[in-house]
């Protein structure tokens, strides 16, 4: 009874404050996601028409028991079996294959995460500055690239009567062993009225294309065709494998297929005519401190700060200096219309900030050891762990990658256009 006393003369002394400051769904420079529909297809190879996307695959280790394998495939149950040593068949949903070992020609693969990469020369679209501009250029001509050295495989193909394309590879492992590899090369793609591709693959190889393991790539340019140019994609990378779950959680974004048609879908879009608003506070800050929302940042004070805040859902990055960022999510609505998070005291910590970035729109991820992977959204200031960090700047069409070994407390810089200059 008396903590609840207390948490109601705690609230009570918000509601006489008066709010500077609107946190909204999206700031000026960005925009709120539109619910989309347009017609979708599976096609066949993922490898024959989109091979220089580098499909972000890692397939599906097969245990055969009693030289047999069974799995799911759109709520149907598929059967593999090995009949000798050089012939599989698949029955199953009136699939009846029978397919020989074949061996690839060093154009597909079951992991994209085992493969060695070598630096080429080759003609594509180069990212450069030119003398005097703030920005990314981009002209056609022979530039350095990294390309993926592809092994050639023995494997089984299984194409399905719904037009899937299914491969079994066969790969030894340290000893000799053989081990088995099951990939859904078929993949879904659709189209927008800006002529925006959307591509999905079934990485769990389940049949099914949009669940949140599962891989989506939006496709707006060909840096390896010369007719092409690139076209820019607001808040995302262009020709990314992301993890469907990733948008979910970072833009409240859902994908959905039915009958020939592919649905997007904002978790926000119930709130785009709200006009009521409701109250977030922040509390138990040690000191001076930034609040990233979205791309905007908000002054907090030591102590309390609140906001007036639109409904809706949101991610929020509180930046302390010398701390490690804390991250948390937050709805606004008829259910939490005064809502509270408390700051919780995080470990030391460096910084790193970036400098001479040519866009208002760009994309930071930070990995490292300590297993921090983090992706910031036009914020060019941010934490560390004492640890080797890699970086990564995406900005324009051009990802910049680099490595600092951080020590604890000190302060970095990394300058992007004499990086660009180095590397380039």
């Amino acid at each position: 009874m008396k903590q609840l006393f207390l948490l109601i003369i705690f609230l009570g002394n918000f509601s006489c404050i008066t709010y500077s400051q609107l946190i909204k769904r999206f700031s000026a420079q960005q925009f709120e996601f539109i619910n989309k529909q347009m017609n979708a297809q599976v096609k066949k190879d993922i490898f024959t028409d989109f091979a220089w996307l580098a499909p972000d695959f890692k397939s599906n280790k097969v245990l055969l028991e009693e030289k047999a394998y069974f799995f799911m495939m759109n709520e149907a149950g598929i059967q593999i079996r090995e009949i000798d040593s050089d012939f599989f068949e698949l029955k199953g949903n009136g699939n009846y294959l029978l397919v020989s070992r074949e061996f690839s020609k060093n154009n597909i693969y079951y992991d994209r995460n085992i493969l060695q990469k070598r630096a080429t020369i080759i003609n594509k679209w180069c990212p450069n500055f030119l003398f005097g501009s703030t920005k990314i250029n981009w002209s056609w001509g022979a530039c350095l690239d990294s390309v993926l050295t592809i092994p050639s495989y023995p494997f089984y193909p299984f194409l399905l009567r719904d037009n899937s394309l299914f491969y079994l590879y066969e790969v030894l492992d340290s000893i000799g062993h053989k081990n088995y590899y099951l990939q859904n090369a078929s993949y879904v793609l659709a189209v927008d009225g800006n002529g925006v591709k959307y591509i999905l693959l079934d990485a769990d190889c389940n049949g099914s294309y949009t669940d949140g393991n599962d891989k989506i790539l939006f496709n707006t340019w060909n840096p390896y065709q010369k007719e092409s140019g690139y076209k820019k994609l607001p808040l995302l990378k262009e020709n990314f494998w992301y993890n469907q779950s990733y948008l979910n959680n970072t833009f409240f974004l859902t994908f959905h297929l039915h009958h020939g048609k592919f649905y997007i879908t904002d978790e926000n879009s119930i709130y785009s005519s709200e006009i009521k608003k409701g109250v977030i506070h922040f509390t138990k800050i040690p000191n001076e401190a930034t609040l990233f929302i979205n791309d905007t940042s908000y002054q907090l004070h030591k102590g309390t700060t609140s906001f007036e805040c639109e409904y809706g859902k949101y991610n929020a990055r509180i930046y302390v200096k010398g701390f490690k960022d804390f991250e948390t999510a937050f709805t606004i609505n008829d259910s939490n219309s005064n809502t509270i998070i408390r700051y919780p005291k995080t470990s030391a910590s460096a910084t790193v900030s970036i400098k001479n970035i040519p866009s208002t729109s760009f994309i930071i991820t930070i990995k490292n050891t300590s297993g921090q992977n983090q992706v910031l959204i036009n914020s060019n200031t941010f934490s560390v762990s004492n640890n080797i960090n890699d970086i990564e700047i995406y900005c324009d069409g051009y990802n910049l990658k680099c490595s600092i070994d951080v020590l604890k407390n000190n302060f970095y810089e990394i300058d992007f256009r004499e990086e660009l200059k180095i590397k380039n």
